[in-house]
């Protein structure tokens, strides 16, 4: 009796311990499970911060801060140096009278069609950014004056025959200040943006002598 009663403490003994196993690996199992849905959720949280830190949400081009990171990233690398280059400061036509007559949602619409047609018209590799507003900026690698003039061409005439094919009741039109130079380390990124800056208002002035 004693010898079956042993046996029998140690069946149960032996199956509560197999049982604590038992659920400790289940406990293990569901932590761990828990852990990689955090970390998958919490990479899919990076990206998407990273993604709205470095791209414009409405059109999907660089932001401001990216936009100008990548031109001094290029700009200062040496083996850039002697290359020519061509900044090109874009603003859109007349957007605030769009978005006073026909709501910020068709102004946005502008914005997106004249970013989308711009990417049509240049090369991968070139920098395009969204500064803010209606203010664009476009920078053309090894780009001479002769290239970034005909760009800036290109761009304004698809803006033109998509205006004439548009149903809008207005047209889709930009002023472009582009600025030419040849990289070197004297080069300053800032004054670059000023000189295509100052260049696209005398731009916008001849766009408005043109539309009174």
């Amino acid at each position: 009796i004693n010898q079956r009663r042993r046996i029998l403490d140690s069946y149960y003994e032996n199956r509560l311990f197999f049982n604590l196993i038992f659920l400790l690996l289940i406990a293990t199992i569901i932590v761990i499970v828990i852990l990689l849905l955090t970390l998958r959720k919490t990479g899919r949280m990076n990206r998407h911060i990273n993604q709205l830190a470095t791209y414009d949400h409405l059109t999907g081009i660089f932001n401001r801060g990216s936009g100008i990171k990548a031109l001094e990233k290029y700009m200062g690398n040496r083996k850039n140096y002697g290359e020519d280059i061509c900044i090109c400061f874009m603003d859109l036509n007349k957007l605030k009278d769009v978005n006073d007559a026909f709501g910020h949602g068709e102004g946005d619409a502008f914005i997106a069609k004249f970013s989308e047609i711009t990417k049509s018209k240049i090369k991968e590799e070139h920098i395009f950014c969204r500064m803010g507003g209606d203010e664009f900026m476009l920078v053309l690698k090894d780009a001479t004056e002769t290239m970034g003039e005909k760009i800036c061409r290109d761009i304004k005439k698809a803006l033109l025959e998509a205006s004439d094919l548009s149903s809008k009741a207005y047209e889709y039109s930009a002023s472009i200040g582009l600025y030419h130079f040849v990289i070197d380390e004297a080069t300053k990124v800032n004054d670059m943006i000023e000189k295509a800056d100052s260049l696209m208002y005398e731009d916008k002035d001849n766009y408005r002598k043109r539309h009174r």
